[in-house]
C-alpha cells in the first residue's frame, strides 16, 4: 500500500507534462474515472467469484487476488519517440507558450532539482495551502463511500448476488458524468464552477438520505453522492496541477494534494458507526460536501483577484521596460522558467 501512495500524484504529474493546462482534465478524468468504473465492475466480479469457489482447487477468496492482479499492467508512454524533430519542437513550443509541460520552447530545457523550490510550495504558494482545505474534506467523503455504498445497497433486501449487481449502476453513471463534466471544464477553461456544482450534488444526495428512510430514495441518493464526489476529484487535482509551475514545484503541490485527501480518508475510517444508517457519518459527509462547495467557490474569487493583481503588475512593467523579453528581462525565458506561476504573465485557472 505504501508504494501505491505515489501512483495518483505521479500519474497526474506525468499527464501535466504531456498536455496543455486546459486539455488536461478530461485526460485526468479518464484515468481517475477508472476507479468509479472499477467500483461498478467489482460488483460484477464479486458476483462471478461467488461461483468460482473450489474451481481448480482454489478457494473463492483466493480468486479475489488472482483475477485482478493477472490483468494489471502499467503502461509507459513514449509519445515523443513517435514525433519528428520539427514536430517535437512545435509540440514543446505550444506547451511552453501555454505555461504547460516541463521543457522550454525548443524542447531542450531541463529544470535542476532544488530543495528551495520544493519548500517554496509551503512558503510562497498560498493557493496550494488553500486548496488543501477542499481536498481534505473531499477525502472524508470519498473514502467514506467505500463503507457507505455497500451498506446502503445491502439494506434493499435482495439476495447477495443481486445486491452485488445493484452496486454497478451508481458507479457506471458516475463514470459517464465525470468524463462529460471534465470535457466541459476543459472547453470553457474552468475548474471551480464544476467543482462547486459536484460538491452540491453530493450534498443533495446526503440530504435526501438523511431526510428519508425509504429504501428506493436511499438508493437514488447514492447516485448523487457517488457522481458528485467522484466527478469532484478530477476538478481539484487538475486545478492544482494547472496553477503551479515549474516542474518540481508542481510535483510537490500535486503530492501535497494527494496527501491532503488521504488525511481526510484517515478521519473517515473512524466515523462509520451505527450501521446501517450511519447518522453521524452522513451528517459529517453532508457538512464536508457543503464545505467543499464553499471553499471551491471561494477559490474562484481568490484566483480572480490574483489574476487582476498580476494584470496590474504587467501594465506597470510594460511602462517601465516595454516587453522585457531580452536576456535578463522581466519576461525573458529565463525569468519565466525561474518564477513559474509567480511570474506576472502566468494566469491562474479559475
Amino acid at each position: 500500500m505504501v508504494p501505491s501512495g505515489g501512483l495518483l500524484p505521479g500519474t497526474v504529474l506525468l499527464l501535466s507534462a504531456f498536455y496543455k493546462r486546459h486539455a488536461m482534465q478530461v485526460r485526468i478524468a479518464m484515468m481517475l474515472s477508472v476507479s468509479s468504473l472499477s467500483g461498478a465492475f467489482s460488483g460484477l466480479l464479486a458476483f462471478g467469484i461467488q461461483h468460482l469457489n473450489g474451481k481448480h482447487g482454489i478457494a473463492g477468496w483466493q480468486w479475489i487476488f488472482i483475477i485482478p492482479h493477472s490483468i494489471s499492467f502499467l503502461p509507459h508512454p513514449e509519445v515523443f519517440k513517435l514525433l519528428t524533430e520539427e514536430e517535437r519542437e512545435a509540440y514543446c513550443r505550444d506547451l511552453a507558450d501555454d505555461w504547460s509541460g516541463d521543457t522550454d520552447t525548443d524542447g531542450k530545457y531541463a529544470e535542476v532539482f532544488s530543495w528551495s523550490e520544493v519548500a517554496s510550495v509551503f512558503t510562497d504558494a498560498p493557493h496550494v495551502l488553500l486548496m488543501a482545505i477542499p481536498l481534505f474534506l473531499f477525502g472524508i467523503t470519498f473514502y467514506g463511500l467505500a463503507y457507505f455504498a455497500p451498506t446502503i445497497v445491502s439494506t434493499l433486501g435482495y439476495s447477495p448476488s443481486r445486491t452485488q449487481l445493484l452496486t454497478v449502476p451508481p458507479y457506471a453513471c458516475s463514470f459517464v458524468f465525470s468524463i462529460t463534466s471534465s470535457y466541459f471544464c476543459d472547453k470553457y477553461k474552468s475548474r471551480g464552477l464544476m467543482a462547486t456544482f459536484c460538491a452540491l450534488l453530493a450534498a443533495a444526495g446526503y440530504t435526501i438520505f438523511l431526510a428519508s428512510e425509504n429504501k428506493a430514495r436511499d438508493y437514488g441518493a447514492l447516485f448523487l453522492q457517488i457522481a458528485g464526489v467522484y466527478a469532484f476529484t478530477p476538478c481539484l487535482f487538475t486545478w492544482q496541477a494547472n496553477n503551479v509551475q515549474p516542474h518540481y514545484r508542481r510535483a510537490t503541490a500535486v503530492a501535497f494534494a494527494s496527501a491532503s485527501s488521504n488525511m481526510g480518508g484517515i478521519v473517515s475510517v473512524w466515523l462509520f458507526t451505527g450501521a446501517p444508517r450511519f447518522h453521524k457519518a452522513t451528517c459529517i459527509n453532508l457538512v464536508s460536501s457543503i464545505g467543499m462547495a464553499v471553499t471551491s467557490a471561494s477559490l474562484i474569487f481568490y484566483f480572480r483577484a490574483r489574476n487582476a493583481a498580476k494584470c496590474n503588475e504587467v501594465q506597470a512593467l510594460l511602462q517601465m521596460d516595454a516587453r522585457g523579453t531580452g536576456d535578463g528581462g522581466w519576461d525573458s525565458p529565463q525569468e519565466r522558467r525561474r518564477l513559474g506561476d509567480r511570474h506576472p504573465q502566468f494566469e491562474f485557472t479559475m
